[in-house]
């Protein structure tokens, strides 16, 4: 079980749209982590060494890959090295397409009708800092300055 709260949720009633990111960060976590391919993710560590162990594997092979070709300045300089990150976008492409990877809002759970923009931003108030400072300044013009040295 997860609970993920909203973001606005400290300071008023979440709006539709927060509430909506808490949910898709649930199932992100449910469904791209890959936490649920496994009864206990953390026990005796043993999946998280998997899961690192199988990165080391892949990222020698990719390194590997580099050296044989003559080194990374090599690859580059031909294009061997955009070749192959262009073939492994398309890869992913196919597979979110395809629905192989899910991807939380893009590919799954996406509502009718649903646009990729940002929905409500939260806006700091720039003259919030400044009404702060104010009281604080206020608070220390008017405090005992004697008993807040013999408290330090």
């Amino acid at each position: 079980s997860i609970f993920t709260c909203a973001y606005d949720e400290a300071f008023q009633i979440p709006t539709e749209f927060s509430a909506e990111i808490a949910l898709r960060t649930q199932q992100i976590v449910a469904y791209e982590s890959g936490i649920s391919k496994t009864v206990d993710p953390l026990g005796g560590g043993f999946y998280v060494e998997h899961l690192t162990d199988r990165m080391e594997e892949e990222i020698l092979k990719v390194m590997d890959d580099i050296d044989a070709y003559g080194g990374v300045v090599k690859a580059i300089e031909d294009g061997w090295l955009q070749m192959r990150l262009a073939e492994r976008a398309t890869e992913r492409r196919r597979k979110i397409d395809s629905l192989d990877t899910i991807i939380v809002g893009q590919n799954a759970f996406r509502r009718e009708n649903q646009t990729d923009d940002f929905g409500e931003v939260f806006k700091l108030d720039p003259k919030g800092a400044a009404r702060v400072l104010e009281k604080f300044e206020a608070i220390r013009a008017r405090r005992d300055n004697a008993a807040v040295q013999k408290s330090l």
